[in-house]
C-alpha cells in the first residue's frame, strides 16, 4: 500500500515529500494541486524542485494534511491501485453535483469530499 502515515508529517521536508507523492500517485496536474493548497502553479513548480516547501503550521500545510488524508482513503478504499484512484476523483459519483476533483478544485471543498468518503 502507498498508505502515508499522518502522524509522521511534523515536519516540512516530510509534508512537502508526501504532498509530491500523493500527487503523482492521483496523477494530478500543477494547477490542480496548486488550487487543493491554495498556492498559484509556480508555487508548486518550486516545491517539485526543492526549492519551496509546505509548512505543518500554516493555512498550505492544513490544506496538505486533508489532501493526504484524502489520499490515504482512497488508497485504502481502491487497494492502492492509482488509475483506479484517478479515475474515481476525475469522474461524477454517486451523491455528489459534481466530479470529487472539481468539488475539490473548483468549490474548493476538500474536506466534504474526505468526510463522503469517511
Amino acid at each position: 500500500m502507498s498508505y502515508i502515515d499522518l502522524e509522521n508529517l511534523e515536519n516540512k521536508n516530510e509534508l512537502t515529500a508526501a504532498v509530491i507523492q500523493a500527487a503523482q500517485h492521483l496523477n494530478l496536474y500543477n494547477s490542480e494541486i496548486a488550487a487543493i493548497l491554495g498556492l498559484k502553479c509556480a508555487d508548486i513548480v518550486e516545491i517539485l524542485n526543492a526549492e519551496r516547501m509546505i509548512y505543518p503550521e500554516t493555512q498550505q500545510g492544513d490544506k496538505a494534511l486533508s489532501f493526504i488524508a484524502l489520499f490515504n482513503v482512497l488508497d485504502d478504499r481502491h487497494q492502492s491501485n492509482q488509475v483506479s484512484m484517478s479515475h474515481w476523483l476525475r469522474h461524477k459519483q454517486e451523491g455528489l453535483l459534481d466530479t470529487p476533483l472539481s468539488i475539490i478544485v473548483d468549490h474548493d471543498d476538500l474536506d466534504s469530499i474526505v468526510e463522503y468518503l469517511r
